[in-house]
This record gives structure tokens, sequence and C-alpha cells, in this order.
């Protein structure tokens, strides 16, 4: 281990050469009161964090920040390899991990009190990939008000991240088995992305934060308890070989994008005691529609059982190998386009209780060729279908089969 002052921690840090090194940084950044207690105080702190940053690929860094008496904000780069916190910082930023591809091991003080999300930190472009430019979605600034403010995800993007330490004396988190949580347990916050297999959510918990477990590509199956109330925005997002996830009745809300990207989920049943499934965004907020289900590819069968009013807009659009959706009894709108694209869908039973098909909701299922309505002819026709917007535009059924007669489906011509 090499102890540097903070003065000098720059220039010895530009002298690195390849290999793995032990720093321990230690002095006394001022409480700045003018413009040159200012310079000095954030002068040392970024000229080292820039040194870190233009270092090459083949020094490896591991740091030990703890008897540096400042709350800086370090923003680990990409060759941090483990990092100890200050023991005097009392805010950790929970977005300025993003870079820290390389972190295996983080020492969290007691004297962090708590997680707070900057949102002016980040700056990412939106565009027809942005899931993945942006993969925990944490920037506000560009996006609309419905990216949640305190989501955290902040160690979704350590994806070498093995272990997380938290301080024994801490009386605001606590870790356990690589997952990281509030000091009662009630709140899971971060899951390490290097997690694998079964994981049960412990029987104590009642929130799940935002991104939770995102970029958690080992893990195969996961428990959610009754005591579960709520699971946050993104809380399983890019889970990529996440085929199971067996909830259990007592989950009220799922925030949107929940499931994006867990490309190998084959098949989900929602709980009846879920009343909040994907419905966050503002009408016409084009850029926030839920895609819950954006880019699960292997997702075949869904069952929901929830106590909802409406199927998102877009909520399974692009899933193109469902063969079976099992819908709500109490369901009355299905909205924009929410089924668009599932070209493997054979068949559909929509509930009686249905009002309301919007524009697009069965465009391009070119393989359903049954749908049942759960009613009479009389109540299907009473439904406000928009039939002039290519609802069923390439969908070869012909007809909607209801208890009493059918009713024939009035298509667009393709060729106008």
């Amino acid at each position: 281990m090499v102890d540097i002052h903070i003065s000098e921690a720059a220039d010895k840090i530009k002298k690195l050469e390849a290999g793995e090194y032990t720093l321990k940084i230690y002095g006394e950044t001022p409480n700045y009161t003018g413009f040159s207690e200012m310079k000095e105080k954030f002068g040392n702190l970024s000229e080292m964090q820039k040194a870190l940053e233009n270092l090459s690929e083949d020094v490896i860094i591991n740091l030990d920040l703890s008897n540096l008496n400042d709350d800086y904000d370090f923003t680990p780069p990409r060759n941090i390899k483990s990092l100890i916190l200050p023991d005097t910082q009392e805010t950790l930023l929970t977005d300025i991990f993003y870079y820290a591809s390389s972190l295996e091991s983080i020492t969290i003080p007691a004297s962090i009190t708590e997680l707070e999300y900057d949102k002016y930190s980040r700056d990412y472009p939106i565009d027809d990939d942005f899931l993945y430019h942006c993969p925990s979605l944490d920037c506000p600034d560009k996006m609309p008000d419905c990216y949640s403010p305190d989501t955290f995800g902040i160690f979704s993007h350590c994806i070498n991240l093995k272990e997380i330490i938290v301080d024994k004396d801490s009386e605001y988190f606590c870790v356990e088995d690589g997952v990281l949580y509030n000091k009662d347990k009630t709140e899971l916050i971060s899951c390490i992305p290097t997690k694998a297999g079964i994981f049960h959510v412990p029987d104590t918990v009642e929130k799940i934060q935002p991104n939770a477990f995102a970029n958690c590509n080992s893990l195969t199956k996961i428990h959610i308890p009754k005591s579960v109330k709520l699971i946050g925005t993104e809380a399983f997002f890019r889970c990529a070989s996440l085929n199971e996830i067996v909830f259990s009745e007592g989950l009220e809300e799922m925030g949107y994008r929940c499931f994006s990207g867990c490309s190998s989920l084959s098949s989900i049943c929602i709980p009846k005691s879920v009343t909040n499934f994907g419905n966050e965004c503002e009408e016409d907020d084009v850029s926030c529609y839920p895609t819950e289900f954006y880019a699960c590819k292997s997702l075949k069968s869904v069952e929901i059982k929830a106590n909802i009013r409406a199927i998102s807009i877009l909520l399974f659009q692009g899933c193109s190998n469902i063969t079976n959706i099992i819908l709500p009894d109490n369901l009355q709108v299905l909205e924009e386009m929410c089924f668009y694209n599932c070209s493997s869908l054979e068949s559909i039973t929509l509930p009686k209780s249905l009002k309301e098909i919007e524009q697009g909701v069965f465009g391009d299922c070119q393989s359903l060729k049954k749908i049942v309505f759960d009613g009479t002819v009389e109540e299907l026709n009473s439904i406000s279908v928009y039939t002039d917007d290519y609802s069923f535009s390439g969908v070869p059924a012909k007809v909607i089969t209801c208890k009493d007669g059918e009713v024939e489906i009035e298509q667009e011509d393709d060729d106008e």
C-alpha cells in the first residue's frame, strides 16, 4: 500500500506503469469560503480523478479514501478495482458508478446516511435505441418527468462487482449476500450484477427499489414474498438469464419497464393483488411508454390476474413469441398498439367487461386466427373500436366469436 497526500496524488498517479496498485489517499481539503479555497478543495480532488481516468487499461487501482477528510463525490473510473469511501462522507450519489465496470469491491462507511440521485450529472441522448444508450434511465433532464427521480440502479453498471461491504456501525444500511438493504431490510436497494442462480427476496422486504436487479445477467429465478408491496421502475432490467419470477399475492404496484430486456423470460403471471401495472406515463409522452416487456423475445405465456383497468400502450409490442395471453376479467381498455407485432399469437379471449379497443391494438398479429369475446353480440357491438386506425391490420381472423353468434371484423384495405 502506498500512502499519498491528496496534494501529490495526481502527479504520482500519472507516473504509474502497468500493474496493480493499492493507494491510500489522506489529507484534509478545506471548507471553502472564497475562490482560492474552492480551487484548492476541488482542484486536488478533480485532478486526482482526471489522472486516474487517463491511466492505461493495464493499470489497476485499489483505492482507499478512508483517511481523506472530505465528502467529495468521487466518480470511480473503469480501472478502479476496489474502493473504500471516506469515513467523513455523508451522502452517496447513486449514479457516480456509471463507468466503474472493473469495480469488484466497495466499502460503505457508517458516515453515509443517505443515497441521493443527482439529476444534473448525466446528459444522455434520446433516440430509437435509448434503452441501450441509457440502461439505468437516470436522465430526467433530457427525458420526461415520468423518469423517476428516485431511480437508484446504483451498482447496475459495475458488471464485475462481487462484494459490497457496509460498516457494521452503520445505522442506515446493511448488506447480505451481495445485496444492499436499508437497515431494517424493508427496502431492497441494489444487488451486485455478478449474482447468479436463484434468489429469494427476504420476507422483511416491502419495497424493491428501481433498477435493483438491473444487469444481473446470471440470475435465473427470483422469488418475491407476499411482504413486497411495490416493485420499482426497471427493477429487473436486462436480467438476460432470468427465466422465471415467482410472485405472491400482496404485491400492489409494479413500475414501468420492470421486465425490459429479460430476454430469457418465458412465462409470467401477474397476481390479482396488483392494482398499478406499468401506468406511470402521462398521456402523449411518446418517449415514456411502458414497454413493460420490451425485448422479452422468449416470452410465450402471460397471465394477468391483476385488478387493472387497462392494458397499457405498447405493453407487449414486439413480443414476437407470445402464443398465449390471459386477460383479467375486469379489463376495460386495450390501449394503443398494446399487442402490436405479437406475430406468434394465435388466439385471444376478450373479457365481457371490455369497453374500448384503441388504434393498432392487434396490428401485425399475423398468426391471430381466433378472437373470442366472452359476452354477447350486443355487448361486443357496444365496444368502441378504432377500426379506421388499423386495430386489426394484418390479422387473419375474419370474425370475433361471441356466446350467441359472430361479428365480422372490419379492416382497412391494406392496398388503399
